[in-house]
């Protein structure tokens, strides 16, 4: 549901709709506190950085795009972790 609520968040946000857009966004972050998905907590920081964007807010944006790429990167890091012991065990 976190992402369905991002991708709508993003949508308004193209069609010029911010206060839609907000209300996506601050409901997709709600669902991926409530469900404690990193994944989708990703998705709704990607979500404010283009919101406040979009609106002129650049040094929000800035902050929630530096938040996106860190948890991006951890969660890359932790995918290529999980692989490699996958297949050290695999190939044991």
């Amino acid at each position: 549901m976190g992402n369905t609520l991002n991708n709508l968040a993003e949508a308004h946000i193209k069609l010029g709709q911010l206060k839609e857009a907000r209300e996506y966004a601050e409901w997709a972050e709600r669902v991926a506190e409530e469900n404690e998905s990193l994944s989708n907590v990703r998705g709704s920081w990607k979500s404010w950085s283009k919101y406040y964007a979009a609106v002129g807010q650049y040094r929000k944006a800035y902050d929630y795009e530096r938040k996106y790429s860190s948890l991006q990167d951890s969660l890359h890091s932790s995918d290529i972790k999980d692989r490699v012991a996958q297949l050290q065990v695999a190939y044991q």
